[in-house]
């Protein structure tokens, strides 16, 4: 019936709902994590990327003092080296915050994705649950009809009843058929005689 098949759709939607609801939670909690490990991870690169400048420039000054020939033998090569490694921080930086930013964007199509398709559902399911309702509020009303018409139909057939022991010939005996003749006989006789000169 409709209203089975509408039951039927109400709970496949709730179903969804919960789907949906229960997507976007995880994806919350992935956004949450991801975001503290970029946060954690952001911050130990600025701190030694800015560690790394400390050190070059305190490197370039104390060795700058004494000429540049002693800057070139004593620390070209560590400060070189911690120039690489400056820059590969500062690269794995940016990369991270590109993963971040890819991350964001994810997340945000995908969660609007999500809310459009929960809104969808919920004006459905809206929509089916008014559907049901008015389904069920009418076979109440029918209900109502029919229990009315039954009742009519037992106040007829009790009344037919009744007019059937009414309307029922009453069986005569003989005996009785017979002084009512007599009896017939005897009124019209009397009339007769009223009726006659005399």
């Amino acid at each position: 019936s409709d209203l089975t098949s509408i039951q039927e759709s109400i709970k496949s939607l709730q179903e969804q709902l919960i789907g949906l609801q229960s997507k976007l939670s995880e994806l919350d909690k992935m956004r949450q994590y991801d975001h503290k490990v970029f946060l954690e991870s952001k911050t130990d690169y600025d701190q030694g990327i800015e560690g790394i400048q400390i050190a070059i420039k305190i490197l370039r000054e104390y060795y700058g003092g004494g000429g540049a020939a002693l800057l070139q033998e004593s620390s070209a090569g560590l400060i070189s080296m911690l120039e690489v490694i400056e820059a590969d921080f500062t690269k794995q930086a940016l990369e991270i915050k590109n993963t971040e930013d890819d991350q964001v964007s994810d997340y945000t199509s995908e969660t609007t994705e999500l809310k459009k398709a929960n809104a969808t559902k919920s004006e459905r399911m809206k929509n089916k649950v008014a559907e049901k309702t008015r389904i069920e509020k009418n076979l109440d009303v029918n209900s109502g009809d029919k229990d009315d018409t039954e009742e009519e139909l037992t106040a007829i057939r009790k009344y037919k009843a009744e007019l059937a022991v009414q309307c029922r010939p009453k069986e005569v005996s003989k005996e009785e058929q017979i002084k009512e003749r007599q009896d017939m006989v005897e009124n019209l006789q009397s009339v007769l005689d009223t009726l006659s000169p005399a």
